[in-house]
This record gives structure tokens, sequence and C-alpha cells, in this order.
């Protein structure tokens, strides 16, 4: 997949509103990860308008290449052939965006290529456990006995995939594809058999692949507020995503979840090995339904705080200054205290609370530097104010704005 900078990623599109649009010479538009908002042409066959949507899901593409969400750019076409996008700078250093499309709530991202916490960690390393049941000889026997005419991959193809991949495949998936490589030929019948004795559908050889380890297409809201706790007793460590998370098929009801074989598995110890007692957890929500309250919640593995609405008094910050471990803050508009006490929070990643409180961080030069991502909750629809406040977040953060010939792809058009 291209990336929103290479003109080849932008060419179908501009090509697909031409032919729909002739007389039109400038436009603009914006294309996000669910929809996009570009000229369309009402008289047009069904052909033109396929043309068009395939053209848009390779710009969308590119988004989720770039790391983006969104992005809002420019068009100018020229008498000679050439065609000019110019990208809005927001779409290249930061992400404006509105999680869930909740007009009241927007988040930016502050620093380039910024991923939260529980996206940024990585698997811990455990001893290898090889299972009483692990009998791979007897496995490949049983599935040659159930699928008599599947048609497995050669030793040789094996190790060139395990070349490929830098890994050795487990001797008990290696058995499988002795058996069969998912290698049908339109054979619709063989293939719902397999599917039937293995309880999946297996990918072939070639379409194995380590999972993608960014953010999975969440909001960094969404991943920021989540604490991933691999507890003594896992099997599978609790993470966004890793590395050793290796595609071998899909679940066979149809949905095209993926199946993955762990390689970096959880410590699967026993219960008894569980400290005693019960800590508070990473995450707390407090004026809430929930009864938690701030002096409760301010210990040493605290991660992640939200505020709510269900007190009438705002929440003193203090009992948070110094927790080692917390990164994350969120609250209402008004439920704060004193948000100058924000400024002593030093470990923050994220931050999202009302203008008024932003407004006083920034009147008291008090934002914590550490922050990679800011967001604003409920206000109250004005768009205009938020922006205002994210542009002077924006100017305090240490990306240099790109001039506009960086933003600028340009080439020339074969219709």
């Amino acid at each position: 997949m291209g990336s929103l900078r290479e003109f080849e990623t932008w060419e179908p599109l501009l090509r697909a509103v031409r032919a729909q649009n002739p007389a039109v010479a400038r436009w603009a538009g914006a294309v996000g990860r669910g929809g996009a908002v570009v000229p369309r042409a009402d008289d047009v066959t069904d052909l033109d308008r396929a043309e068009l949507d395939s053209a848009l899901l390779q710009v969308q593409d590119a988004l989720r290449t770039d790391g983006l969400w969104t992005v809002s750019f420019s068009v100018q076409y020229e008498d000679d052939g050439r065609a000019e996008v110019r990208l809005a700078p927001a779409s290249v250093d930061q992400v404006f965006s509105v999680p869930g499309l909740n007009p009241t709530s927007a988040e930016l991202v502050l620093v380039d290529g910024a991923r939260p916490e529980p996206v940024r960690c990585q698997p811990q390393a455990y001893p290898a456990r090889t299972a009483p049941s692990s009998d791979p000889d007897r496995l490949e026997q049983v599935l040659r006995e159930r699928l008599p005419d599947a048609v497995g991959a050669t030793d040789a193809e094996i190790a060139a995939t395990e070349h490929r991949l830098g890994i050795a495949l487990p001797d008990e998936l290696k058995a499988v594809y002795r058996v069969t490589n998912a290698e049908h030929g339109g054979d619709w019948d063989r293939y719902a058999r397999e599917a039937e004795v293995l309880g999946f559908v297996l990918r072939p050889l070639e379409e194995l692949h380590f999972t993608d380890t960014t953010d999975r297409g969440l909001s960094f809201e969404d991943a920021a507020t989540v604490a991933v706790t691999t507890s003594p007793s896992d099997a599978v460590q609790v993470l966004i995503t890793s590395p050793g998370w290796l595609v071998i098929g899909d679940l066979s009801d149809g949905s095209g979840v993926p199946l993955c074989l762990d390689l970096t598995p959880g410590p699967v110890e026993d219960d008894s090995v569980r400290e005693p007692g019960r800590k508070p957890p990473a995450v707390v929500l407090v004026n809430s339904a929930d009864g938690w309250e701030i002096q409760r919640a301010a210990g040493a593995d605290l991660e992640v705080l939200q505020i709510g609405w269900l007190d009438t008094e705002p929440t003193d910050l203090a009992p948070l200054i110094g927790l080692p471990r917390l990164r994350t803050l969120t609250a209402m508009p008004g439920k704060i205290a004193d948000p100058l006490v924000i400024a002593k929070l030093t470990g923050l990643e994220y931050l999202r609370i009302g203008l008024d409180e932003w407004e006083a961080l920034v009147a008291a030069d008090a934002v914590p530097p550490s922050l990679l991502a800011a967001g604003i909750s409920r206000y109250d629809n004005s768009s205009t104010r938020a922006r205002n406040m994210f542009d002077a977040l924006r100017s305090r953060s240490d990306i240099a704005p790109q001039d506009a010939a960086r933003r600028t792809i340009a080439g020339r058009l074969t219709l």
C-alpha cells in the first residue's frame, strides 16, 4: 500500500473526479477511513461510480499505512495534464479527530508518530513450555486419515517460509502443513472439509505473516485509557498487539476474523504464585457510580484516572502528585478543583479536560511537557474555540510546521 505523499496513491481519484466533472479545475475534499467528501456527479454510470469508490479505497488504505484517520486536501488541474494535491498541515503533522464521530469531544496528537504506552508495550519473555499432549507425529497421522485427498507442503517450502519469517515454525504447525497447504484449486467441498477437520480456515504458507504492531485502528484515547497487565496465570499476555502473533488462518464462521498462533505466550503459572491481597486497579473511574474516591485510587500502580460527572464538588488532584505510573488523565468540564495541579503530574502522556481547564493551563504556562496527545471534553460544539486551543497546544509542541512544498504532491494524469 502506498503513502499519501505518493502521486500514484492519488492518481485514480484525481482521474475519476475529472472524468465525472470535466469542467472542474479546482476542488477541495477530505477522506477518512470511514467516508469521504469529494465531488460526485449524479448523471454517471454505475461503472463510473465504482471507479470512484475504488479510487477512494486506495486513499483510505494509504491513511492506514501512514497512521492517520483523516486527510483534508485541495486539488488543481492544469491544462497540460498535470495535477497537484496539497495536503492540509494537520493531515501531515498532527491528527485532529472526533472520536466516534462525537461532536462534543476531540483530540490532537502533539508528537509526530506518537503512540500510547499500551500500544508501545512489548511482550515479556517467559520460559518455553510444551504441553504434555503435544505429539506432532500423531497429529500428522490423524490429519492424513481424515484428509486423504489433501495436498501438503514440502519440507523445502516449509523451510523457505521459516526463512522468510525469520523463525522456526512449531512442530505441530509444520505437521499440519505437511498434510495440507490450504490449496484447494476451487474445490469448495475440500475447502469445507478441511475447515471442519481443523476447526478453522488454514491459510497457505505464503500468506503466513505477523500481525500489524500499530494501534489496530484505535483512537489515541481509546488506547491510552486501558492498561495491559498480565497476571502470573495468564496463558496469553494482555497486549493490544504483539510482534509474536502469527496469523495462520481465519475463523470458519465467515466473519473474516484472523486466527493467530501466539509465539510470545504468557507465564501460565499456578494461581498460588499470585501476591496475597487485592491491589487497586490500574484504571479507575472516580466521581461515578463505581464508588471510587481519588484518595483510594491514588496507588503506585495507577496508570489511568478518569473523572466523571457524579459528584457536585470538583476533585482535588493533589493525591496524584508523585504517582510513578500515572500517564492518562481525563475529566469532564468543571470537575477539577485546581487545574494548575496538572502541571505537577510529570508523567502524563494523554490529557483530556474541558476548554476552561485547558485555557487556565495555557495562560499559566502549565501544560505538562510530557504530553503526547491532548483531548477536549464537551466543548458545546464550539469547534472554533477548540481549534484555537489546539493551535495554541500545537505551537508549544516540538514539531516544526512543514513547509508547503513538502505537503504538495504533483504528477501528470493519464486519462
